[in-house]
């Protein structure tokens, strides 16, 4: 008698456990009805670079990407205006901040070589150390084309986004938000 009383004890415990740890506090419940508020937003990009030594314009991918999340369920959301930035095309600074910004990252990236193994990879044969300086020497002009802005939402969908409301970083005196919109109703 007294095994079958302790191995129903350790029964009840142990089944006891399992509904203990199922329950979600308050503070967990909220966080997974709020979860698909969450959405990933997305620029992309591209810049052509024209060398006046070399016939081949060099093009380069760019891609910026963050969090924000839906305030109203008609498509209405926030990041941070560090985020968008790069699609803030209505703010004369924020598109002369971009220019000055890809103009930094190509002379950076042509100081550690980087320009020299796309140029490489475009003509199929190494540079000679001569070509190398032409490059370094070069005028060139920069064009980018309009950045996309997407939100990725938390079932996969991908949707165009449009900034209505946009404040600088805040390295640049300003607050670092944005409000997007997106198409949709009940989000």
């Amino acid at each position: 008698m007294k095994p079958l009383v302790s191995f129903l004890s350790v029964l009840v415990v142990l089944s006891s456990v399992p509904l203990q740890a199922g329950q979600l506090t308050p503070a967990e419940k909220r966080a997974l009805e709020l979860k698909p508020a969450v959405v990933l937003v997305v620029v992309d990009f591209k810049t052509t670079w024209t060398l006046e030594v070399f016939p081949r314009p060099i093009e380069l991918q760019h891609t910026e990407t963050g969090t924000g999340f839906l305030f109203r369920p008609d498509g209405y959301l926030v990041t941070n205006g560090h985020v968008v930035a790069d699609a803030n095309l209505k703010d004369p600074e924020a598109s002369e901040s971009l220019k000055q910004q890809l103009r930094q990252e190509f002379v950076s990236a042509l100081q550690h070589g980087a320009i020299f193994q796309i140029i490489e990879r475009q003509i199929g044969r190494s540079l000679t150390d001569r070509e190398k300086l032409a490059v370094i020497r070069s005028r060139y002009n920069i064009s980018i084309t309009k950045p996309a802005l997407h939100v990725i939402l938390a079932n996969g969908k991908v949707l165009t986004a449009d900034i209505l409301q946009y404040s600088a970083p805040i390295d640049q005196q300003g607050k670092d938000v944005a409000v997007l919109k997106i198409p949709g109703n009940d989000l």
